[in-house]
């Protein structure tokens, strides 16, 4: 059997790069598909699953995405939703246009969005509601051309 004497910095090499790897093995939040700041009112909705795994959904004011999500799912959950900003995700393949208008609370929608018939039909719905041409919901709707396909 061999000695090694180790430094000081090479344990700390040590230390890190096995912390490192058990956060990738077991995940921070993130991995959950979300960032709450420290307050617990905003979160960054970094995947799909994010929006099921957040655990305090009445807590949340302001939602944004990342570019990895592409969804809209049902809001009700989150009944003190003020602003939804989805203008730096992927464009959204999928919304749900009930939730949006007939929540409550939430008067700020911002998202761009794939132009496919079924998302026209969905965005035109919006635009068209008596919500938002009431004045009641602010809806900013950014159509994205798809990319050909190789």
């Amino acid at each position: 059997m061999k000695i090694v004497k180790l430094k000081e910095s090479d344990i700390k090499k040590i230390v890190k790069r096995v912390l490192t790897e058990q956060m990738e093995e077991f995940g921070d939040n993130q991995d959950m598909g979300y960032k709450l700041d420290d307050s617990g009112h905003r979160v960054v909705v970094t995947s799909n699953n994010g929006f099921d795994a957040i655990e305090d959904k009445e807590a949340i004011e302001v939602m944004t995405g990342t570019n990895t999500v592409n969804m809209i799912p049902n809001l009700m959950e989150y009944p003190n939703l003020f602003v939804l900003n989805f203008l730096d995700s992927e464009p959204l393949t999928d919304i749900d246009v009930n939730s949006i208008l007939k929540h409550p609370m939430l008067p700020r929608v911002l998202f761009n969005y794939v132009d496919s018939p079924m998302m026209n039909s969905k965005v035109n719905e919006l635009l068209n509601s008596e919500e938002a041409n009431g004045g009641l919901k602010m809806i900013q709707a950014n159509k994205v051309e798809r990319e050909p396909r190789r």
